[in-house]
Parts: C-alpha cells; structure tokens; sequence
C-alpha cells in the first residue's frame, strides 16, 4: 500500500511539473509579442476581431497563473482541471480547424512556428491526460492516507 502511495505521490507530482512547465513556457512568447500571438488567434477564426487583442492580453497572464497554480498543494486540482479544459479546447479547436482544411499556425512555444497539425492535437491531449491523470493521484493517494 505504501509503495502505491508513493507511485501516485511521483506521478502526481511529475505530471504537474511537466503540465506546469508547458504553460509557463508557452506564455512567455505571448507575452514577449503580443501583436503576434494576436495574429495565431485570428487564424483560429473563433474569436470576433474586436476581441482578439484582449484575449491575446489576457491569455498569457491566464497560462501562467494556473502553471503557477499547479505548484501550489491546495490549488493543484483546480489548476489542473482548468489546464486540461484549455488544453482539450486547444486541441478541439486545432482539430476542427484541420478538419475544414483551414491552415492555422500552431502559436504553442512561438509565434513564428509553422502551422498546426495532427500532432499539435495529440500533444493537447496526452498533456491534458497528463493533468488529469495527476489529479487521479493526488485524489487516491488523499483518500488513502485520510483513511488510514
């Protein structure tokens, strides 16, 4: 039982790391250009022009906050819930984008990258997997140890 506790405390723990990592990360770009990640959100074509420039203000700042979140003990589920929804968002939206045959820039770790493809779609979700499978951890390995 020990060692299961373990096992889940490491895979809580290094799931959030690397989801954490991911969204630190990627915002630095966005916020380093902010005219050019305005740019990767109107390629999306799903947020009205009016709008895109606030939501490319306001998305860096969101992306590093639940990083940061996710190294927080008490805040870790929500910020890992809150990552895995943008991340399957992300992911839904690419691959609708590629369904439709609309060629849309990637905008994950730079702005200057090449378009989005299937990949991109696969590595949303495996990171949202990631997160979710963290917050499977962390919700065991409580239950466990209340019980015990």
């Amino acid at each position: 039982m020990k060692n299961k506790i373990k096992t889940l405390w490491a895979l809580e723990c290094l799931g959030a790391l690397i989801v954490s990592g991911v969204f630190v990360i990627a915002s630095i770009h966005k916020l380093v250009d902010a005219d050019g990640f305005s740019k990767v959100i109107l390629g999306y074509q799903v947020v009205p022009a009016a709008f895109v420039g606030w939501v490319a203000l306001f998305m860096p700042w969101l992306e590093i906050s639940m990083g940061l979140a996710i190294l927080i003990p008490q805040a870790r589920n929500a910020a890992l819930l809150m990552a895995a929804g943008l991340l399957i968002l992300f992911a839904a939206l690419t691959g609708w984008n590629l369904l439709h045959g609309v060629e849309v820039p990637c905008g994950c770790f730079s702005n200057e990258g090449g378009a989005a493809t299937w990949w991109s779609v696969a590595r949303n979700m495996m990171l949202a997997s990631i997160a979710m499978l963290a917050i499977y951890g962390r919700a065991w390995r409580m239950a466990q140890t209340s019980s015990l």
